[in-house]
């Protein structure tokens, strides 16, 4: 009877010294996410910016997200299309983002790049923009890009 009470005692003992481990690294992780200054830094002041991209949707296909900030350009620049742009496009979106790529985890696209923007890809009834700034949406690689939604500044 003796052994077993000295077994479940150390059985106790690490059982809590496992908790007092875990309980240390959810709390030291859970500090260092809130002290990272990339965190929810989206280079705006609006601290509903994360909110607002998550709710915008392709006006194209009403179920599916614009995506968010990594696929998010700022785009404040407009032109006319030319043949070159596609039989689709109904305007052309000029990137004018400086802010810096990799706190956004996005791929570098220059600013002056044209970026042809389909008619079914305007959000006609955009919601209130907390950036100030048309956003493109767009997936951007080696052989082009592919245009999710556009984001006006104001609406259209």
């Amino acid at each position: 009877m003796k052994m077993l009470g000295r077994r479940l005692l150390s059985w106790l003992a690490v059982s809590l010294w496992f908790a007092v481990l875990g309980a240390t690294l959810v709390a030291a992780v859970g500090l260092a996410n809130a002290a990272d200054p990339r965190g929810r830094d989206f280079g705006y002041q609006a601290p509903d910016v994360a909110e607002w991209f998550g709710s915008l949707r392709q006006p194209d296909a009403p179920a599916v997200s614009c995506c968010g900030e990594p696929d998010a350009y700022e785009a404040d620049r407009v032109d006319g299309c030319r043949p070159s742009d596609g039989a689709d496009c109904a305007l052309v979106a000029i990137i004018t983002d400086t802010r810096p790529d990799e706190p956004r985890r996005r791929p570098h696209v220059d600013v002056g790049t044209r970026v042809p923007i389909p008619e079914r890809k305007i959000r006609r009834r955009p919601s209130a923009n907390p950036t100030d700034h048309s956003i493109v949406f767009a997936k951007f690689h080696e052989f082009g890009h592919m245009v999710y939604c556009w984001e006006p500044a104001t609406g259209i």
